[in-house]
């Protein structure tokens, strides 16, 4: 790297502005830091970024420079914690009274009946949120990077019991070929298995095998579940009331959570896949739009403003540099499936036009949503 200037960052770093003299970043980073190490051993680390004018930029930090490391114990037991109140929303959006139970036992009554009823709901949606969590282990593991226990973040609206689980990395990650793929395969897996429940529950509630009783206009909350509904439930949904599967109802909740955390803001998962594609600039500017966005619509939609909350205090960001953030991912497959998953809040998290696409097939008896 040809240096153009020094100048200090933060108490104990030093920046390094210049041009790479390799075509390649990965190349000049791993020259960068083998340097490093014959001259200064491992108490440093250094960076390969983009400044904000996506010129390269070497930053060059003590190896114990970064914030917010938690230890084994604090890890496990805020694991912990998290898990048991998630849990018990859970249950509590699947129709056990137990948070009514907890502020006023003696006129609250939680039967046998309440938690057999309560669990295959609650059963399933975990399902979808264990397989997102799975997805992010399972790709740290193979690229070789560590990640702290999810913190599984207690909700309560509608079926939806968690928001979701909180995911950190231990160390600094490699560079954005990682970083993609370890955000990326949660959503995958998580929205493949509430994709897959929600088909199955689609085909036992038209079967007339449902279990569940939800109104027919909630269905208009997401555009692609009221579309599907439409399609599958057809006439049914003229009543006010239906009768659909539990998988149909897990696996609409777990879509909408992988929706959630696919917007591209904060340490989301949807955030850490806007980053590796489009750099740190693009990153910044999207997340800030998103924000706005969502502000904008949570005065009409409750779901939001507490996830607006919940991103702004938690996950509000930045997200730490990749030791070497300057090339981009190169496997163009996965580019294809991290942008194809960004489009995944629009199609969950919007209403279904329910009287536009009516009055464009022409249907004499609309259902009343």
């Amino acid at each position: 790297m040809w240096v153009t200037s020094v100048d200090n960052y933060q108490q104990d770093g030093v920046v390094f502005k210049g041009n790479i003299r390799s075509k390649d970043p990965k190349v000049a980073y791993a020259k960068l830091k083998k340097r490093l190490m014959e001259v200064m051993g491992d108490k440093w680390q250094i960076f390969l970024v983009e400044d904000k004018e996506e010129k390269p930029t070497a930053v060059l930090l003590p190896s114990d420079a970064r914030e917010g490391v938690l230890s084994p114990v604090t890890e496990i037991w805020l694991c912990v914690v998290f898990g048991l109140l998630s849990i018990g929303s859970s249950l509590q959006a699947a129709g056990i009274p137990l948070f009514q139970f907890l502020i006023n036992p003696f006129y609250t009554e939680v039967t046998q009946q309440d938690v057999v009823d309560a669990l295959p709901l609650a059963g399933l949606f975990w399902f979808t949120l264990l397989c997102h969590e799975a997805g992010h282990q399972v790709a740290a593991k193979k690229r070789d990077v560590s990640l702290y226990l999810p913190l599984i973040v207690p909700a309560g609206f509608g079926f939806i019991g968690s928001f979701g689980g909180i995911t950190r990395f231990k160390g600094f990650v490699p560079n954005r070929e990682t970083l993609l793929d370890v955000a990326l395969a949660g959503p995958v897996w998580g929205t493949a298995a509430s994709a897959a429940l929600l088909l199955v529950g689609l085909g036992l509630s038209s079967a007339g095998l449902g279990d569940v009783t939800i109104d027919s206009p909630a269905l208009a909350d997401s555009f692609l579940v009221g579309l599907l509904g439409q399609l599958a439930l057809g006439e049914r949904l003229a009543q006010p009331e239906v009768q659909v599967s539990s998988l149909f109802v897990a696996g609409w909740a777990g879509l909408a959570v992988n929706a959630l955390n696919l917007l591209p803001t904060g340490e989301l998962d949807g955030g850490r896949i806007s980053l590796s594609l489009f750099g740190r600039r693009a990153y910044t500017a999207v997340g800030v739009l998103t924000i706005i966005a969502m502000g904008i619509w949570s005065f009409s939609n409750p779901l939001l403003f507490y996830w607006v909350l919940l991103v702004l205090v938690l996950q509000r960001g930045p997200i730490l540099p990749c030791q070497e953030e300057v090339s981009k991912p190169a496997d163009q497959a996965t580019r294809t499936t991290a942008a194809v998953l960004l489009a995944l809040p629009l199609l969950v998290l919007l209403p279904y036009p329910i009287e536009l696409l009516l009055a464009a097939q022409q249907m004499p008896n609309p259902a009343p949503f």
